[in-house]
């Protein structure tokens, strides 16, 4: 594969119907039974892709969060979220115990 970094800023006609493709299949409406319907974008569901599709997420991956900040702070801010939740509980049950 090319490094994208070297190669030809304009994509290939490849790439060019790939993110077609890609672009119609998010944006399409979907009916219950459809095939798409469902569809989530989990390890799972995206490695049952064809190759270049999986090539092309995880290019996008790449050039989107290089270092993998914005993923490490999302899951940082889910984790503070929830153990502020659990703090308010715990604050409960002993403010309970108590009364």
């Amino acid at each position: 594969m090319e490094d994208p970094f070297t190669s030809s800023p304009l994509p290939s006609n490849a790439d060019c119907e790939i993110q077609r493709i890609a672009v119609w299949a998010l944006n399409e409406r979907t009916k219950p039974g459809d095939h798409w319907h469902g569809w989530l974008p989990d390890p799972e569901h995206i490695n049952a892709l064809p190759q270049p599709l999986r090539d092309y997420i995880h290019d996008l991956e790449t050039r989107a969060d290089p270092a993998g900040d914005v993923a490490q702070i999302a899951f940082l801010k889910e984790t503070v979220d929830a153990l502020v939740i659990r703090v308010r509980e715990l604050e409960q049950e002993i403010s309970d115990r108590r009364a």
